[in-house]
């Protein structure tokens, strides 16, 4: 499970396992890829998108290419457009009350994750995975190419 950049995470991270998970959920994230899903794992995977109406740090026509995308590739998915909701996320109680569970988030500014850092050629990010299950937490670090 991931909101704005964790749900970016969430999908990248379900696409590369090669084990089943539970579900995968995307709060007001996309999807980056535009690769045909090869993962046959990927492809049983209940996924979970979610997106507000009025978001305007990620607008709703990411929501529509994900969900798109996902029909595209023949994925089991649910998806739910939030009349009125902003880019948001719920308090700690409505998130998830599965122990089957990974929750995936990235840093946009300094504190419980690094910031996002930009370099000369490239950008910095961190994300944390935190498996419900058994609390074990990773850390992450992407290096994104500006050339």
């Amino acid at each position: 499970m991931g909101f704005s950049q964790g749900g970016m995470m969430t999908f990248e991270v379900g696409s590369f396992l090669q084990r089943k998970l539970a579900g995968l959920a995307i709060l007001s994230g996309r999807i980056m890829s535009h690769k045909q899903i090869t993962n046959e794992t990927l492809l049983q995977t209940p996924i979970f998108i979610s997106h507000g109406e009025q978001d305007e740090v990620l607008p709703i026509k990411n929501y529509h290419k994900a969900a798109e995308y996902l029909r595209r590739n023949k994925c089991k998915f649910e998806s739910h457009v939030l009349k009125n909701d902003a880019h948001k996320i719920w308090d700690q109680d409505n998130l998830c009350t599965s122990n089957d569970a990974i929750f995936v988030a990235t840093g946009v500014c300094d504190g419980w994750i690094p910031g996002v850092q930009y370099n000369d050629n490239s950008i910095n990010t961190w994300s944390r995975i935190i498996y419900v299950e058994t609390g074990e937490v990773k850390t992450i670090e992407s290096v994104h190419s500006l050339i």
